[in-house]
């Protein structure tokens, strides 16, 4: 599996966006969004296969289960103000924060560039 991690930018981009969406820091699912967001991020094909390879990823990483790790990113969601007034899958919400990723890291580089 792609071990790309996201720089110090795209990560603060990403908690600001999970800081709107109403998800509290201290959520255990939080965190494991995180990575979920991540491993997504650099390897589009992924959104097809969270059960079989991004939660079980994530579980890895924190030495749980994967049914854990969906669990605990689906009540997440859940409980965000997000989830109140959007009502989304936990897929349409990680394509979410990828897509606003995505468009975050391609004007940062046009920045650079310009």
């Amino acid at each position: 599996m792609n071990k790309e991690k996201f720089n110090e930018e795209q990560l603060d981009y990403l908690n600001k966006l999970l800081d709107e969406r109403g998800l509290n820091v201290k959520w255990i699912g939080r965190q494991y969004l995180v990575n979920v967001v991540e491993l997504v991020f650099f390897n589009s094909n992924l959104m097809l296969s969270f059960n079989t390879k991004v939660f079980p990823e994530v579980a890895k990483i924190y030495g749980t289960k994967d049914i854990n790790v969906e669990k605990s990113v689906r009540n997440a969601i859940l409980k965000s103000e997000y989830k109140k007034n959007n009502y989304t899958t936990t897929k349409m919400f990680v394509m979410d924060l990828v897509q606003k990723l995505k468009l975050f890291s391609l004007n940062g580089l046009a920045e650079l560039t310009n």
